[in-house]
Parts: C-alpha cells; sequence; structure tokens
C-alpha cells in the first residue's frame, strides 16, 4: 500500500472514533489492506453489516452492486454512476454530495483531472447514515432486500435488449430537428 498510516494505525483510529460515537457498543472494524481472491472478498461481504463506499466519482461501482447483490446495506455517495445503483433511499443509503472542483493535490497526482469537478461526500451525512444502519437493522435489511431487487432488474436481459434496441433504432432514423 502507497498510503502515510499503517494497517493498524487505521484500525485503532477507526475503533477509538466508533467507540467515542457509541459508548457501550463494542466496535467491529476490519481494515483490510491486502489483496483477495473472490471467496475471501465473497466471505468478507457476507461477515459485513454494511458496506461504505465515500467515493468522490466511481467508475463503475463495481463493490458497490456486488454489496447490494449480496444485500448488504449500501451507503456510499449519491453522485457519478452510483446514482443508477443507489437512486434513492428506498434502496439503500445515499449519501448528499456537492459538486466540487479537483483538488490541486489531486490534479498533481494525475494532470488530467486539472478543471474537472467531482462529487464531494457530506461527512455529517455519511455518518447518519451509518448510525442509521447500525440503529435500525430492520430497516437496513429490507433496503438490502430492495437493493438486491433494484441491481438484479438492472441486469435484467430483456431490459439491457430492450434499451439496446432503442438505441439501434435511434442511430439508423436518428430525429433531425425541424
Amino acid at each position: 500500500s502507497n498510503s502515510r498510516f499503517s494497517q493498524n494505525q487505521i484500525q485503532d483510529y477507526c475503533t477509538k472514533v466508533i467507540a467515542a460515537s457509541a459508548p457501550g457498543r463494542p466496535p467491529r472494524v476490519r481494515v483490510i489492506d491486502t489483496t483477495m481472491d473472490l471467496e475471501q472478498l465473497i466471505d468478507c461481504y457476507r461477515e459485513a453489516d454494511g458496506f461504505v463506499l465515500a467515493s468522490r466519482g466511481e467508475g463503475w461501482g463495481r463493490p458497490v452492486h456486488e454489496a447490494m447483490v449480496m444485500e448488504i446495506p449500501v451507503v456510499a455517495s449519491h453522485g457519478s454512476s452510483l446514482q443508477t445503483l443507489l437512486p434513492d433511499a428506498s434502496v439503500g443509503y445515499p449519501v448528499h454530495c456537492s459538486r466540487q472542483a479537483v483538488s490541486d493535490v489531486a490534479a498533481l497526482e494525475i494532470p488530467t483531472f486539472r478543471g474537472l469537478e467531482w462529487h464531494e461526500p457530506d461527512a455529517h451525512h455519511l455518518q447518519l447514515s451509518m448510525r442509521e444502519v447500525v440503529d435500525d437493522p430492520i430497516s437496513a435489511r429490507r433496503r438490502a432486500i430492495r437493493g438486491r431487487q433494484h441491481v438484479l432488474s438492472l441486469c435484467d436481459p430483456q431490459r439491457i435488449s430492450a434499451m439496446l434496441s432503442r438505441h439501434l433504432r435511434h442511430l439508423s432514423h436518428p430525429v433531425r430537428p425541424a
């Protein structure tokens, strides 16, 4: 890992923050700093009470997709492609985001980011959403079940076929302005 902090430092910090915010509840945090094979990853999802991805712009959303298919309550940024996977609170916990300029530090690391915007997750809303998963596991379970149904509907072959057919018809008969 290229992180400035060790896995143990991150683990200790997370445990301390959670313990301070929820006295009397033993924190259960697992920081993973290794590559996992598919079987290990599936086991990790199975152990989780929830899945959190506070991302500024998540490509295709694969980890969110995987967690939703496994009926794990998902707390994720409501921006970028994740809006399709997590359109509203009926299927998970979409975290409010604001559009902000990509930071100078990120633009130095990846120069093509200069001048672009990303979705900055609201830290307070993220905390509230995570707390809601812990405090109301019955509601979290209901959302996770609906989340799985939603993601599976997005991957339905008939739905995808119909969408592709519409696009192909549009390409062969484009609507021209009058």
